[in-house]
């Protein structure tokens, strides 16, 4: 459902008649997805006054517990206005609910200093503005799927599946099939069209490439993406799982993101400004890996050898040892990501540290390498530009995000700050769980 506009969305509704409620979804800086339900009535009511939703201020800082981070406050709302652009059928709801995503506004109605969405929409039109180039983004869902076992009254849950690798169709990978088709079919019925799908390298793993879209579109195909999917494993009694290595000798589950450039003149006319964009990237990823990769388990992956990206900050073409794999001449896949985080947080930063670099004219050094950077000489590695190697936790990406002067200029440093208290009072929360409890 293609809706531009609050007439067309309200006109749409009204023909239909099959859809009783909405839910008014938004995603936390921890990424968590929240919702108000509204009876469809009610949801038509505000729409025709422009009646946006207020919800307590309080949601910028919450972790786990229903605590307050550092920041918190207990005063104040925050207005959700419905961006009809993001309106689809719930998956699994019999038609009978939607989905709508807002924007985050004050009281006069503009967006508040923390709404990541429209600071995503705001960065993808200065990017346009100062390379003449339009943006697509890509993502590819990592997951692995589990079934809940009980032994001895413990219950613990187990891969499905585990004869089967990379692209492989094995006898149990086929009773799998329904659910496999059942996700795409689900998707394409709320206007995403699945690109392929694909067994992966771990027990249970499998990956759905999404289409490539403009950034805050395809955020919001990821986020819609992500909750069908677990959904329908529910229906199917699977558990599906984006986590980053929930089994310790595999590779684990990526959220890797596809980022080209794409100019209406021949793109070998724009190399150089294309190439400063994904140089401010690589300039300032170990900040950015505070958003890529938000939480302890995530730096599992940051290993050599399983085609995660790697340990050294560089590119490559083709290569997927690096934090930059080159596809094309305009198109680059940003390895380090993972499934934990908010994703337009993830997204924002990218950009942010790309325009940073457009506008500096940064070259692009620390590669290209042919092969793993963890292979190369000190002296290779020098001739190259390779001087980086990625955190080893999230506490010193934190660390490095926190003294990080340029990604607040541009994502806002009131976004930037938020994100800092909520991860760290986040992490505060985790670490006192125990593994069952977490």
């Amino acid at each position: 459902m293609h809706l531009s506009t609050f007439s067309n969305l309200l006109e749409s509704i009204l023909e239909d008649g099959d859809i009783k409620y909405v839910w008014l979804q938004f995603m936390t800086y921890t990424g968590d997805n929240l919702v108000r339900m509204i009876p469809i009535l009610k949801f038509i009511e505000m729409v025709k006054r422009n009646q946006p939703l207020p919800v307590p201020k309080v949601l910028f800082n919450i972790i786990p517990n229903n605590h307050l981070s550092e920041g918190g406050t207990l005063t104040g709302s925050v207005y959700l206005k419905p961006d009809p652009l993001s309106f689809h059928r719930r998956p699994g709801s019999n038609q009978t609910r939607a989905v709508v995503l807002p924007w985050w506004l004050d009281k006069d109605g503009l967006p508040v200093e923390q709404c990541v969405r429209s600071r995503l929409q705001r960065l993808t039109n200065e990017i346009l503005k100062e390379s003449g180039c339009t943006m697509l983004v890509g993502f590819e869902v990592e997951l692995i799927l589990m079934k809940c076992v009980t032994d001895n009254d413990k219950i613990y849950y187990e891969p499905m599946n585990t004869d089967h690798s990379w692209s492989t169709m094995t006898p149990s990978d086929e009773t799998l099939l329904d659910f496999l088709e059942e996700v795409v079919a689900s998707l394409q019925d709320i206007g995403i069209g699945v690109e392929q799908f694909h067994a992966e390298l771990a027990p249970g793993q499998w990956e759905f490439v999404l289409p490539p879209e403009t950034p805050l579109k395809a955020v919001d195909n990821l986020v819609a993406a992500r909750q069908t999917i677990k959904g329908i494993a529910r229906q199917h009694g699977l558990h599906a799982t984006f986590h980053p290595r929930p089994i310790p000798e595999t590779a684990g589950n990526g959220g890797h993101v596809h980022l080209s450039l794409n100019a209406d003149e021949k793109v070998e006319g724009n190399i150089k400004k294309i190439e400063s964009f994904f140089a401010g990237i690589l300039d300032h990823f170990i900040s950015i890996s505070a958003f890529t990769l938000p939480h302890d388990v995530s730096y599992e992956r940051v290993t050599d050898g399983i085609a995660a990206g790697g340990t050294h900050i560089s590119w490559g073409w083709d290569n997927r040892e690096t934090i930059l794999r080159r596809i094309t001449g305009n198109r680059f896949e940003v390895k380090m990501v993972d499934g934990l985080g908010n994703p337009y947080l993830s997204l924002c930063a990218l950009l942010a540290a790309g325009l940073h670099g457009l506008i500096t004219d940064v070259p692009l050094t620390a590669g290209p390498c042919e092969s793993a950077p963890c292979s190369l000489s000190v002296a290779e590695k020098a001739a190259l530009g390779i001087q980086s190697m990625m955190p080893k936790s999230i506490d010193e990406s934190l660390d490095s995000l926190a003294k990080n002067t340029v990604l607040p200029q541009y994502m806002g440093s009131a976004i930037v700050s938020t994100y800092i208290d909520v991860k760290r009072g986040e992490l505060g929360e985790l670490r006192k769980m125990t593994p069952d409890e977490f």
